[in-house]
């Protein structure tokens, strides 16, 4: 399928065009690579660089397969190197790289993107449109994935909500939810503060959920458990700092019990699902999705 077809199609589906610039990214993009001393806008589309959706990196004419990944790792990449890809779209919903446990967003180094254009390997990165979509979102999959029978929405962000709420359709006993939880994510860690023994009304938000007034939202909400990526801010950043500092102030002392599988895992889901389906069935083109091997990286 040619390039600027498959581009334009995904972009209508998400109606990308009815959205504002990307946060994080319209800001975090451009101070992190402008870190690196090298012209890195000269790679990237003109399109992209005016919302933060879509077309990020246009290096061919042709698409033969999509790549799904969740973010855009420099080890992602080079399995794709090391197996010689060619002529394919790697589909991200992060445009960088993230050390979710350390220094946070990381920006490709030139020659990875001088390797990406040599072998007609394009990316397509969306990240608020992934979150909020109506049929393919992270947190739709996340909560199906997780075994919750979704009631209702909380945190709407312009014309969707990056939150559910709902109740486990088995396992209700907190041990028994974790561990089938464990299972789910296929061994993965799973964090986790108890605070009551049953879990009932749930609080599902994807990636990284470490903002303390979602949390409060969801008691408000009168949840008993907050199921998320990330609850508890790891990052060796003023920002991690901050909101590490904030959760110990307000939500330490609250009974609500706390789940977390990494940020990873959580937005998982969408790329072994929904956005499978939409690749191979509507746009009846060839799939993979590729390992990250560190979910807490």
């Amino acid at each position: 399928m040619l390039i600027k077809e498959l581009a334009q199609q995904l972009d209508d589906f998400f109606q990308i065009k009815e959205l504002n610039k990307d946060l994080p990214f319209s800001f975090v993009l451009p101070e992190i690579f402008n870190k690196l001393n090298y012209d890195w806008r000269k790679y990237f589309s003109d399109d992209f660089l005016k919302s933060y959706h879509g077309l990020m990196l246009n290096n061919g004419v042709n698409v033969q397969k999509i790549i799904g990944t969740v973010f855009l790792d420099r080890g992602v990449l080079e399995k794709l190197f090391q197996r010689d890809e060619k002529n394919v779209l790697i589909f991200t919903h992060h445009p960088l790289e993230d050390q979710t446990a350390g220094a946070g967003f990381i920006a490709l180094p030139e020659k990875y993107l001088q390797e990406l254009k040599k072998r007609n390997i394009s990316v397509y990165s969306i990240h608020t449109p992934l979150d909020i979509h109506a049929k393919v979102s992270t947190v739709l999959d996340f909560a199906k994935g997780s075994g919750i029978h979704v009631s209702g929405q909380f945190i709407k962000d312009q014309t969707g909500w990056v939150g559910t709420t709902g109740h486990v359709h088995k396992h209700d006993e907190f041990d028994e939810y974790i561990s089938f939880l464990q299972t789910t994510t296929g061994g993965n860690r799973v964090n986790f503060i108890k605070r009551t023994n049953q879990v009932g009304k749930v609080a599902v938000i994807p990636g990284g959920g470490t903002d303390p007034s979602l949390i409060l939202e969801a008691i408000y909400l009168e949840c008993d458990t907050y199921l998320t990526g990330e609850y508890y801010n790891k990052l060796q950043i003023s920002h991690g700092e901050q909101e590490r500092t904030l959760f110990e102030r307000k939500i330490e002392n609250t009974n609500i019990n706390l789940i977390e599988v990494s940020h990873y895992w959580s937005e998982r889901f969408v790329f072994q699902d929904s956005l499978k389906q939409l690749i191979t069935r509507q746009l009846q083109l060839k799939y993979e999705f590729v390992e990250q091997e560190n979910a807490w990286y």
